[in-house]
């Protein structure tokens, strides 16, 4: 069976086997290992490996003595058929190397948005060169790919779309484990993510409602800000770093519903990982419309789209939702059958197995 390197950046003072660790304990989601434990299990062998501390590096010559020292790394090791990285930080050099056929292994590289034609002759041809050198890029959803393949950059043979899911196993024991919850309380609404979101939408929309808010920041002035504001709303502070996903996701257990509102900014999927992991745990969700979701929530009926800015549809959301408990049983319900279903870590395993297989 082959031999899989595996790369993701990881937090400042964290190790990968500290974050497999966490994962093994059901407090690292298995989601944001994008398949990699379950190809291990179907007889992979799954090397993982981190540039451990590229993101925190400042000046261009540092970063430069670390992706040669990194890239020697790599290439010491004889055994791996191929690179699969979820965050292509770190391979730089490698990936170079891939594209002027000076690296033989197959680079196999996650895409987490949209990618855009860049202004001016040398960064296009840079931009292509680098794309030049890996095998495949995995998009999240369809649309991230056909406006990709729309820029020029890469061509139609390295895209693929997979169906990445929540690790429904390892959320099914995080359910099992959490106990009954108290009956007849009210439902409970709840932010965690950071990427893109409209904090001032969500502060607007639930400051004059009773209904219990906990909306968890990155930003220690946005808790100062909305802090004490509104009795309802209850703001933390969730410092970014190695034990953040696990205070995010024990938070997120101790609510019902998982809001996803974000702005308009760069073209991506910006909160699926949140939407993967209300999923998992079978909650609703209310999301903010985007064409690069790759699961229409209402459809499925697991949950509201408002569209982007809109405080009014918000609320009215929030309230539907707030004084129909049994609704939200219903749409959990389903949004966990769907991941069961149509999209999950053990469903992206097997869809990569096919693809290694072929290259």
């Amino acid at each position: 069976m082959k031999t899989i390197l595996f790369t993701m950046p990881v937090f400042k003072g964290e190790t990968f086997d500290y974050r497999l660790n966490l994962y093994k304990n059901d407090l690292y989601p298995g989601h944001l290992l994008f398949g990699a434990p379950e190809l291990s299990d179907m007889g992979y062998n799954v090397i993982y490996s981190s540039p451990k501390g590229f993101l925190e590096i400042n000046g261009r010559l540092s970063k430069l003595r670390f992706l040669i020292n990194y890239t020697k790394e790599i290439l010491k090791n004889k055994s791996v058929d191929l690179i699969y990285s979820s965050y292509p930080e770190g391979l730089d050099l490698i990936i170079y190397l891939r594209a002027l056929k000076l690296y033989s292994k197959k680079m196999i590289i996650r895409q987490q948005c949209t990618i855009q034609r860049k202004k001016g002759l040398l960064n296009t041809f840079k931009q292509k060169m680098y794309f030049k050198g890996i095998d495949k890029l995995l998009f999240f959803d369809t649309k991230s790919a056909k406006d990709s393949l729309a820029s020029g950059i890469i061509s139609e043979k390295q895209v693929f779309v997979d169906n990445w899911g929540p690790d429904v196993a390892q959320y099914k024991r995080i359910i099992n484990n959490a106990g009954v919850r108290e009956a007849n309380r009210k439902v409970t609404f709840i932010s965690t993510g950071k990427d893109s979101r409209d904090y001032e939408l969500m502060f607007e929309a639930f400051k004059d409602l009773e209904v219990p808010f906990e909306l968890y920041l990155v930003d220690e002035k946005l808790v100062e800000k909305y802090s004490g504001k509104s009795a309802n709303i209850h703001v933390h502070y969730l410092e970014s770093g190695k034990d953040s996903p696990q205070i995010a996701l024990k938070a997120t257990m101790n609510a019902d519903v998982s809001l996803l509102i974000c702005k308009p900014t760069r073209p991506t999927n910006s909160g699926f990982t949140a939407l993967c992991e209300a999923m998992g745990l079978g909650m609703p969700v209310i999301v903010t419309k985007n064409p690069y979701y790759s699961i229409d929530v209402e459809k499925e009926r697991m949950g509201f789209t408002v569209p982007i800015g809109d405080v009014e549809a918000l609320r009215k959301a929030v309230m539907t939702f707030y004084n129909n408990p049994e609704m939200v049983t219903e749409y959990g319900r389903n949004a966990r059958k769907y991941a069961e279903e149509k999209c999950n870590s053990q469903i992206t395993a097997n869809i990569l197995d096919n693809l290694f297989q072929k290259l």
